[in-house]
């Protein structure tokens, strides 16, 4: 039960960012598309690692599931990095060693079915030349 409150703290957490990362791997969907699909998958399964590892940030009385792109975009906007190092601190080492390579593969298999699907092309009607 506590895994999926986790799941859905985080889920709850990260809905108001799935827009403005959403338009960041958009950008680099189509500014990749003359590259070949595995390094388009590796290129947008390296950015999504970044955004979306889950990572404990700090609460009022508590820490919560946030995404490290979440925090890496507040640091950025405040120009504290001090406080990035200090939030990445929250998290025990051993979950970067789990989360990060988990996030990677789930990613890349994502990037790999989504960009290999070829339903957007257009297709000629039969009996055009």
């Amino acid at each position: 039960m506590t895994v999926v409150a986790l799941v859905f703290t985080y889920c709850l957490v990260l809905a108001p960012w799935l827009i403005p990362y959403g338009l960041i791997l958009w950008v680099c969907v189509r500014l990749t598309r003359a590259k070949p699909l595995n390094n388009r998958a590796a290129l947008i399964a390296g950015i999504s690692t970044l955004l979306f590892t889950p990572v404990w940030g700090p609460a009022t009385i508590a820490v919560v599931p946030v995404s490290l792109g979440m925090v890496l975009v507040v640091s950025a906007a405040t120009l504290s990095w001090s406080s990035l190092v200090d939030t990445v601190g929250l998290t025990p080492a051993w979950w970067y060693l789990v989360a990060l390579p988990a996030t990677a593969l789930i990613a890349y298999g994502v990037a790999r079915h989504l960009l290999s699907n070829n339903s957007s092309k257009p297709t000629p009607l039969r009996g055009a030349s």
